[in-house]
């Protein structure tokens, strides 16, 4: 039987867990192997590099992260992104930090032990349920005796301490708070708390009417309508044509002017509002262009940094709506290579 499709909805919260392969000490040492103190620089500096990459990610797609845990061999992230999906941080991701890794001379081989797991989850039922289950698997894995005492989460952001990786954001200490649950006696009864009726199966099994969702019926029938309102384009005039008009030149010169700076702009966002929508790859859109991926990946950085006011969740949220709109009017270009299928 196929596997199903990932199913994306926009600003969709999800249970995320990355898996390493066995003999892989990815971001932790495992407590239960010898370790000289240059190994454990060493998976120090690759924890700090996949912290730093995974920010990046998610400021570049305007994703928030709510909750995490890094265990020896996998990853743990509650997470909410924007309008792109969640492959746009969770493949550039895996990517980045599998190069990472091969440039360290640390992982000739595989990295990840198959496909990542995603659960679109209802955050109104079911946020503070995945967020206990992430702070207990260190104690379930035999790391700690309490969520409190394991540093490499973000339980102890929720009674008020910094977070050392700097990707929590503030949304679960807000529905902590609103539950009286901030102090550490509070957040020590939040962790004792019985979960949500249905949880467990949930968890485990996904929704009957869709193994992808953990919500009730109704939840599930939305986020699939939602999922469905927003499957993307595959045209890449489209997508020129809308990035063309909002920087109010001619879409040629985007597909045909190499070197001037509207051109690299326009090219730039073309790329980014593909890679966000969920529409094409970067190197897919290189194609398109007929230019170097590298080199696109550095205009994207540069005009991302540059004009902020341009490439933001906004201008994204824009474009989303004159796709569903069907306002965007394909322009005649100047002829584009034929676009490659991805590998």
């Amino acid at each position: 039987m196929s596997r199903p499709g990932r199913l994306h909805a926009p600003h969709a919260t999800y249970f995320v867990v990355n898996r390493f392969t066995n003999d892989l000490e990815a971001l932790i040492a495992h407590p239960g192997r010898p370790h000289g103190r240059d190994e454990l620089n060493r998976i120090e500096a690759s924890r700090r590099r996949f912290e730093a990459l995974l920010s990046y990610l998610c400021k570049r797609w305007c994703a928030r992260i709510h909750a995490y845990c890094w265990l020896p061999g996998s990853t743990l992230l509650l997470v909410r992104i924007g309008e792109p999906p969640l492959e746009c941080i969770m493949h550039t991701l895996r990517g980045l930090y599998s190069q990472f890794l091969r440039e360290q001379g640390r992982r000739p081989g595989a990295v990840y032990a198959g496909r990542y797991a995603a659960l679109m989850i209802d955050p109104d039922d079911y946020l503070l349920d995945f967020a206990r289950h992430i702070f207990w698997s260190p104690v379930h894995a035999g790391l700690c005796r309490s969520p409190l005492a394991y540093e490499h989460s973000s339980a102890r952001v929720c009674v008020g301490e910094p977070d050392p990786a700097s990707l929590c954001d503030a949304t679960l200490r807000d529905a902590l708070a609103q539950r009286g649950q901030v102090s550490r006696l509070g957040f020590s009864r939040f962790l004792t708390a019985a979960p949500t009726p249905g949880f467990l199966r949930l968890l485990a099994h996904g929704s009957r009417l869709d193994r992808r969702i953990a919500g009730s019926s109704m939840f599930v029938r939305e986020a699939r309508r939602s999922a469905a309102r927003h499957s993307p384009l595959d045209s890449p005039t489209t997508i020129i044509s809308w990035a063309a008009s909002r920087l109010s030149i001619d879409p040629a010169e985007i597909t045909g002017v190499r070197r001037r700076a509207r051109s690299v702009e326009g090219r730039a966002l073309v790329a980014w509002l593909a890679t966000c929508a969920g529409t094409a790859t970067l190197a897919r859109v290189a194609r398109w262009l007929r230019c170097d991926p590298s080199t696109l990946h550095r205009a994207v950085d540069r005009y991302s940094a540059a004009r902020p006011e341009l490439f933001n969740e906004k201008v994204l949220a824009e474009f989303a709506a004159a796709r569903m709109a069907g306002a965007i009017e394909d322009a005649e270009l100047v002829p584009l290579a034929a676009p490659e299928e991805d590998d």
